[in-house]
């Protein structure tokens, strides 16, 4: 087996969707690389190879000419005490050795990122090395120049959230920003808007802790005669193309096209574009909802009573929960929210996965994910400007777009437009239009059309106008809401009652919850009272440090420890990481002080979320022995 063959080898069961690109260009035969073009290899002065890249007819070293395993081996000692749950991004590859002596001194709970921005050198090394150590690693991955840099985007936010932004570095391997500047300015760009967009997902989080928490618990009431969205996939009929409508003023461009496509695919709109429809007459199939803090109904029933009859309401676990309680539909399907007592329902008591689906922070990006993944192979896209059109946000904003944004604190900018000028835009809907062009790059569909007509130009999508894409695309005619009324319930009688039974049972499970925190508040302010103490009795302090890993074990494998934990985030965000890691065993008094402290900050954080949720469940049960299952 030659060196092409052993590293992508090794590199399949980490990255297949790399492999796949090396098999394509070797199979096109553009996998060669002429030595003294764009690289050349020379020798340090110790015997090992080195390897030199030529940019600008300059050539540049990317080892040390002397030692460069010793050079790498220095690098790398800088990541001998890396924090657990970091992700550290790395500028270059080279020939490989700093990413070997990295991933030596590495950590098994650290994920590892090497961008090489010359195409060239790693071809050339995947011929000539073995590199097969590296690759099989499965806490790296790796993104190259021209060949799966546009992955960039897609996959690092899988590595990036809101919980480890402060543990997220780029590093850049010696002399690699001199010389690809541009390209080092290209990958800081994506890591930063991959930043904002996790920013935005925490600042909603801990912004709407308590209406988050309020739509996990009112919406158990919902479940039980609903559709599992992930039962849906495959459920319509392969050539049925489906047109996402979302709330950009552009779409009263198309609106009276729009009509026509009724019956020949389906229309999903997002909640926010549902009163234009309305209001021209336009029922869409299906309408998504994902927000814990949208509005909420009168505005559309009062434009049409009527406004839900024969329309399917989609909406995951957390949105409002209030729009779900006067929604008048004749089908509700419902989606993961990241909600473990709602995955505790689907799983354990149904026995059935719950899907939940990438989304890059608005209703549009998980409209469009569960389209993907129902199988839709054509999704048109409307009313998807990303931007600001004659100073509207929406088709029906009264407010200037700007003033708004600088209400937010938001920054407005110009960005390419669908017509090749410029226009408006602002950082969250700059985030919003990145996601969805790294989302086009790994599409598994057929056709992405953007007929929004205006906006902002999506790299990736194919412009064209909505009557076009209909004479193109929709040429049949469907049945769509019999599909959608024979789509299953996802629980049976039995079930249902397990379900039940579970509600039943959470007014004790949160006075255990009461219980447990109040205890380890407790517990907490002794073990500071004691380590105050000028010789304090570290028998003891150790002796409550396990009574509190005890109260730990007891709560947080429980199914509602998640919601509470994440109510209390914006607390845990602020403990700094180290003083938890020792759970309180320290020797040393002061660090014990320290750990006590943030102890006690965490407990009442959980107690006060905890009483929240009592409310919240007093409210579910008075909802339910009124109108019972919904």
């Amino acid at each position: 087996m030659d060196f092409w063959d052993k590293n992508l080898e090794a590199l399949k069961p980490v990255q297949p969707y790399l492999v796949e690109h090396l098999q394509t260009i070797k199979q096109e035969g553009n996998d060669t690389v002429t030595l003294g073009e764009n690289i050349s290899i020379g020798e340090a002065k110790d015997g090992n190879p080195i390897l030199n890249v030529i940019v600008g007819g300059k050539e540049y070293c990317l080892n040390s000419r002397f030692r460069p395993i010793s050079e790498a081996e220095k690098y790398a000692s800088q990541f001998d005490d890396i924090k657990d749950y970091s992700v550290s991004l790395f500028f270059g590859f080279g020939n490989g050795t700093f990413a070997r002596e990295i991933l030596k001194k590495g950590n098994d709970k650290v994920r590892y990122c090497f961008f090489e921005p010359s195409r060239d050198s790693f071809m050339y090394m995947l011929h000539n090395v073995d590199l097969s150590d590296v690759f099989s690693d499965n806490r790296a991955t790796f993104f190259v120049e021209n060949i799966n840099k546009d992955e960039t985007a897609a996959y690092l936010p899988s590595f990036i959230d809101w919980t480890n932004i402060p543990l997220t570095e780029i590093y850049v391997l010696p002399k690699y920003k001199d010389i690809f500047l541009q390209e080092y300015t290209d990958f800081v760009h994506i890591v930063r808007d991959i930043i904002v967009r996790a920013q935005l997902a925490m600042n909603t989080v801990v912004a709407h802790g308590n209406k988050l928490m309020r739509s996990s618990v009112l919406h158990l009431q919902y479940i039980f005669n609903c559709v599992n969205s992930t039962t849906v996939k495959g459920y319509f009929p392969e050539d049925m193309p489906a047109i996402l409508v979302s709330a950009g003023p552009s779409i009263m461009n198309n609106i009276d096209v729009l009509r026509e496509a009724k019956g020949k695919a389906l229309i999903m709109c997002v909640d926010s574009a549902h009163r234009t429809l309305v209001k021209a007459g336009i029922k869409p199939d299906i309408v998504v909802s994902v927000d814990p803090a949208k509005y909420g109904l009168k505005k559309v029933y009062a434009l049409d009573p009527n406004a839900f009859d024969g329309v399917a309401y989609l909406f995951n676990t957390v949105a409002n929960c209030n729009r779900t309680a006067n929604i008048d539909t004749y089908k509700r399907i419902i989606f993961d929210g990241d909600d473990d007592i709602v995955k505790h329902m689907f799983n354990e008591i149904g026995e059935q996965s719950i899907t939940g689906y990438a989304t890059g922070g608005s209703v549009a990006c998980s409209a469009f994910s569960i389209l993907e993944y129902w199988g839709f192979k054509t999704i048109i896209f409307v009313g998807q400007d990303l931007s600001f059109k004659d100073g509207k946000r929406y088709a029906d904003s009264v407010r200037d777009a700007a003033e708004v944004s600088a209400e937010h604190g938001f920054t407005v900018f110009d960005v390419p437009g669908y017509y090749g000028d410029t226009v408006q835009t602002r950082e969250d809907y700059y985030t919003y239009l990145k996601w969805f062009e790294s989302a086009a790059y790994v599409t598994d569909c057929d056709n992405l059309i953007n007929a929004t007509e205006g906006g902002a130009y999506i790299n990736g999508l194919t412009n064209m106008s909505l009557k076009d894409a209909l004479d193109k695309y929709a040429t049949k005619e469907y049945n769509i809401r019999e599909i959608i009324e024979n789509m299953p319930s996802a629980f049976n009688e039995e079930q249902k009652q397990q379900i039940e039974n579970y509600i039943r049972s959470l007014p004790g499970r949160v006075e255990y919850f009461l219980r447990q925190f109040k205890e380890g508040i407790s517990l907490a302010e002794r073990g500071m009272t004691l380590s105050k103490r000028a010789n304090p009795d570290m028998r003891e302090l150790n002796k409550i440090s396990k009574s509190l890993d005890k109260i730990d074990k007891a709560t947080s494998n429980e199914t509602e420890f998640a919601m509470i934990s994440l109510r209390a985030v914006d607390v845990e965000r602020r403990i700094a990481r180290d003083q938890l890691v020792s759970g309180g065993n320290a020797d040393n008094a002061e660090e014990q002080k320290e750990v006590f402290a943030s102890l006690i900050l965490l407990y009442r954080a959980f107690y006060d979320a905890t009483l929240e949720l009592k409310d919240i469940v007093n409210e579910l049960m008075e909802n339910f022995e009124r109108d019972g299952r919904k």
